[in-house]
């Protein structure tokens, strides 16, 4: 696969979350022994976006915690910047290309600086997203409310471009999930042979690789073991390459074995 060429891995900081919000029904005994809890005993998660370029355009998908997150917010979340998110990313599109921008949902981790990056790349489009997730970041109730707290990014519902269920824009294939959020979608591309694999909260870490690891704050949890099983058979049986965009040491890596039991191998 020559995925090297097209796919551009962008750290734009990180952020905390509760071990049991991030680990879910995984006991402390078993995610101890792969991650260190912080002093205020939580687990520091990545911001990663990925750029992927094609033949003139570029794809951005996920775009972290807006820079002008509230101030309260950021302390609770320890959020830690490498910096204005929309110039890292800018950095990894390659001059003159046409920028689409892609989220896997809009949680705030994920959609914070689309507005900016819309603009700043002249994007033909808004942010692409699932129309139900697009509702559903508008009709909040008591489990959703701490997860939607920025509108994506600043974008006005004109500057959002809608899709129904799995499709394709482009040269990817939006595949629905739903799961993590009402609208949550995995994102492919397949440049010639292999394919890349954009997993979104479905697979969060190579550590929730198992179907039943999956966070404590998915709406529909077993939509999201059974979407997730899908996709690791879809990934071992394609040789995809994974994007964990939460994993700090190992953002990307190929799922080797058996979807119930996977193995994960890490090349970046």
């Amino acid at each position: 696969m020559d995925w090297e060429r097209n796919l551009k891995i962008v750290k734009t900081g990180s952020f905390s979350l509760d071990p049991g919000a991030y680990f879910g029904i995984v006991p402390r005994g078993i995610w101890q022994k792969s991650f260190n809890e912080l002093e205020s005993r939580r687990i520091r998660l990545s911001l990663t976006t990925a750029v992927i370029n094609n033949s003139g355009r570029a794809y951005v998908i996920d775009t972290g915690i807006s820079g002008h997150f509230d101030e309260k917010l950021s302390r609770i979340y320890e959020v830690f910047s490498l910096g204005n998110a929309a110039s890292l990313i800018g950095e990894a599109i390659e001059p003159g290309s046409e920028t689409l921008v892609v989220c896997s949902h809009l949680h705030f981790d994920h959609s914070g600086n689309c507005a900016e990056i819309v603009r700043s790349q002249h994007a033909r489009r808004g942010a692409i997203v699932q129309e139900i997730e697009w509702r559903a970041s508008k009709k909040l109730n008591e489990f959703t409310r701490g997860s939607y707290v920025t509108e994506c990014g600043g974008l006005s519902r004109r500057s959002i471009f809608t899709v129904r269920g799995t499709t394709r824009v482009g040269d990817l294939s939006l595949i629905f999930t739903g799961g993590h959020s009402p609208g949550h979608q995995v994102v492919a591309f397949r440049p010639g042979h292999g394919e890349i694999l954009y997993l979104g909260d479905l697979m969060p870490s190579r550590f929730h690789a198992k179907p039943a690891y999956i966070t404590a704050i998915d709406v529909e949890p077993l939509v999201s073991v059974k979407m997730k099983r899908l996709l690791l058979k879809r990934a071992i049986r394609n040789g995809s390459l994974c994007i964990f965009n939460h994993d700090d040491a190992n953002p990307a890596g190929f799922v080797r074995g058996d979807p119930d039991r996977p193995v994960i191998e890490t090349v970046i």
